[in-house]
C-alpha cells in the first residue's frame, strides 16, 4: 500500500517500536497477573473482582496493541530483502497449503524420543519447511497447476465467461456490487 495508515511510511510504520513496546508491557502485565493468581497471593479457586478487571484488561490491551503491532511492522520491513524469505515467496500459499500434513506426521516422529524440546521444535519445523517447500516447487512443475496459479489465464478465462453479458465489458464489474 502506498498510501494511508497502512503505508510504508504511514503512521504506524514511523512509530511500530511504540506499539511493540506497549504489546510487551501488558503481556508483562498478563504474566504478573497470571504468577499473582498462582503464587497463592490471591484465592485460587475464587480471584476477587479486581483481579478479574486487571486480567481484562491486560488482555484487551495485549489484544489492542497486537492488532496494531503486527501490520505496523510488517508495513516498516515491507521493503527489507531477506533472501530465504524473498526465495520462499513465490511457493509461500503452496508451503500454507500442505505444510500440515508433514507437520503431524514430524510431530508423531518426535514424541517418544528423549530429545530436549528445542531440539524437538528444530526438527519438526525444519522439516516441516523443508518438506513442504519442496513438495510445492515439485507441483508447481506439473503443467495443470501451473495453469490453475497463473492469473493471466484466470483473467482470460473470465474475460470470456464476460462476453455472455454484453453490458458488461470487464470481468472485474462483474463483482462489482456498488
Amino acid at each position: 500500500m502506498r498510501a494511508g495508515v497502512f503505508a510504508e511510511n504511514g503512521v504506524l510504520a514511523k512509530r511500530w517500536i511504540v506499539g511493540l513496546a506497549f504489546a510487551i508491557a501488558s503481556y508483562g502485565a498478563i504474566l504478573l497477573m497470571v504468577y499473582t493468581h498462582h503464587s497463592g497471593l490471591v484465592d485460587f479457586n475464587s480471584p476477587p473482582l479486581w483481579w478479574h478487571t486487571a486480567y481484562g484488561l491486560a488482555f484487551a490491551m495485549f489484544s489492542a496493541a497486537m492488532t496494531f503491532t503486527v501490520p505496523a511492522v510488517f508495513s516498516r520491513f515491507d521493503r527489507s530483502s531477506f533472501w530465504l524469505l524473498d526465495a520462499m515467496q513465490p511457493s509461500a500459499y503452496g508451503i500454507y497449503l500442505l505444510h500440515f500434513i508433514p507437520l503431524i506426521w514430524l510431530q508423531y516422529l518426535v514424541y517418544d524420543p528423549a530429545f530436549p524440546a528445542f531440539v524437538k521444535f528444530a526438527i519438526v519445523f525444519t522439516g516441516t519447511l523443508s518438506m513442504s517447500w519442496a513438495l510445492t516447487v515439485l507441483l508447481r512443475k506439473i503443467t495443470a497447476i501451473q495453469e490453475l496459479s497463473n492469473l493471466k489465464a484466470h483473467r482470460t478465462q473470465t474475460d470470456k465467461l464476460c462476453a455472455f453479458f454484453p453490458y458488461q465489458s470487464r470481468a472485474d464489474s462483474i463483482l462489482n456490487f456498488s
